[in-house]
This record gives structure tokens, C-alpha cells and sequence, in this order.
């Protein structure tokens, strides 16, 4: 049994990280439309893995692809400023999301549901501040950056770090939940 826990782990390590290879660059894929599912990866990361490494794995994967991408001319390098490093604690409130939703109890559905909506609408604030407030407010383009000047900013991405969050999350969940009752039901059939 230890195998096979170990081996669905590495499965879902290793899916993790395509999908953020995939979703985060738009320059090795074809899948040039895809919204960056990294915020996802942190907070299924905190969900499923009880230890702190897939955070810095998964840290370290982001900032890679980005170097890389960013290395070769395929993107511009604009968002590579002191304000980057905030990307750290957007991601990590994404992560303890994930953790703090794996140390509660299991609820009856429809609760675990909304447990679940409120943690993800409260990291994807978080992270969004962090993201984009670092960038407005520490990135060095904004002449005299104020919370005024950014409030349009955060309702103009807020939206799209949520749904995107929102979607991810909830494809992977499902899939997660489907994979989950299909081996149960092949086990019962034995």
C-alpha cells in the first residue's frame, strides 16, 4: 500500500508541475489561452500534502519558468522588478489555504463546498494584494502609487485571479473526487 500512496503521490507531484509548465509560460505549449493555474497548484498542494517542500518545489518550478522565459526573449521582462519577491507570500497564502482546509473536519457536502468557496475567495484576495498591490505599489512604474490608484486596478484583475482560482480548483477537485470513486467502486467489485 505504501507503493501505491507513493506513486499516486508522484503522479499528482508531477501533474502539478506540467500543468504550471503548461499554464504558466505560453511560449513551450500550445496552449496559448490558458489562465496561469499556479494559485491552484499552491492551494491543492496545501490540500493534499501535509509537508512544507511541495511549497518550495513549487515555488522554485514558477520562478524558473519564469527565468527561462524571461531569459529568452520570449517575454518581457517587465514584471521582474523588487515587487516579484511578493509573489512568495501570495502563493504561500495559497498553500496555507490548502493546509488550514485539510486540518478541518470533513463536513456534509454543501458545507465542505462553501467552506472551501470562502477559503479561496480570501486567498485569492490575498494573493491579488500581494501580486498585484506589490507590483502597483513596488514595481517602480507608477510615478506616486496610492490605494486609490489602485482600487481600479484590483477591480479590473481581481475577477479573472478569482474565476481562474475558482476553476482550476474546482476541475481538479472533481476530477479528484470522480478518480477517487471510480477505484472505490473497481475495489468493491472485486
Amino acid at each position: 500500500m505504501t507503493t501505491l500512496l507513493s506513486r499516486k503521490t508522484h503522479i499528482t507531484l508531477i501533474f502539478l508541475a506540467l500543468l504550471m509548465v503548461i499554464t504558466r509560460n505560453h511560449q513551450w505549449t500550445a496552449f496559448h489561452h490558458l489562465p496561469d493555474a499556479s494559485l491552484a497548484i499552491f492551494f491543492l498542494s496545501g490540500l493534499w500534502f501535509s509537508a512544507r517542500w511541495p511549497l518550495i518545489a513549487f515555488m522554485l518550478l514558477a520562478t524558473l519558468i519564469d527565468a527561462v522565459v524571461m531569459g529568452t526573449g520570449a517575454v518581457s521582462a517587465l514584471c521582474f522588478t523588487p515587487a516579484y519577491s511578493l509573489l512568495a507570500p501570495a502563493y504561500a497564502t495559497a498553500w496555507l489555504g490548502g493546509r488550514w482546509c485539510a486540518t478541518q473536519r470533513e463536513y456534509a457536502a454543501p458545507f465542505l463546498l462553501l467552506q472551501r468557496a470562502g477559503v479561496l475567495l480570501m486567498v485569492a484576495l490575498l494573493a491579488e494584494c500581494f501580486a498585484s498591490g506589490g507590483f502597483y505599489f513596488f514595481g517602480g512604474y507608477f510615478a506616486h502609487p496610492t490605494l486609490s490608484g489602485f482600487l481600479p486596478r484590483f477591480i479590473r484583475y481581481f475577477p479573472h485571479t478569482l474565476l481562474t482560482l475558482f476553476t482550476y480548483t474546482g476541475v481538479l477537485l472533481g476530477a479528484s473526487h470522480l478518480y477517487k470513486q471510480s477505484v472505490q467502486a473497481s475495489s468493491h467489485a472485486q
